[in-house]
């Protein structure tokens, strides 16, 4: 024998509504994982499949976007958008 339940539509709406706002910040939260995303510049060779020197050449021409943790030398990241900006420019060639 099943046994029946009584709910409110009202609650019912609240759940839907709570389970909205959860997806939003979720999705929220991954687009500022994007952001903050970065890699060094040995990640960024293997993501890319090139060789490391061609990734150092391309950060030394500007042509991807780098951050040197200690002013204009020491460990450089290149973060994740710039990964996807240089390899957009390089579909658009």
């Amino acid at each position: 024998m099943e046994g029946l339940a009584v709910v409110k539509i009202s609650d019912l709406e609240e759940i839907l509504n709570e389970i909205k706002t959860l997806r939003n910040e979720v999705k929220e939260l991954r687009e500022n994982e994007e952001n903050t995303k970065a890699y060094s510049l040995e990640e960024a060779a293997q993501r890319l499949h090139l060789n490391y020197n061609t990734i150092r050449r391309l950060v030394l021409k500007k042509k991807i976007y780098a951050k040197y943790l200690n002013e204009t030398h020491g460990k450089c990241v290149i973060p994740l958008w710039a990964l996807k900006q240089y390899l957009a420019g390089q579909n658009q060639k």
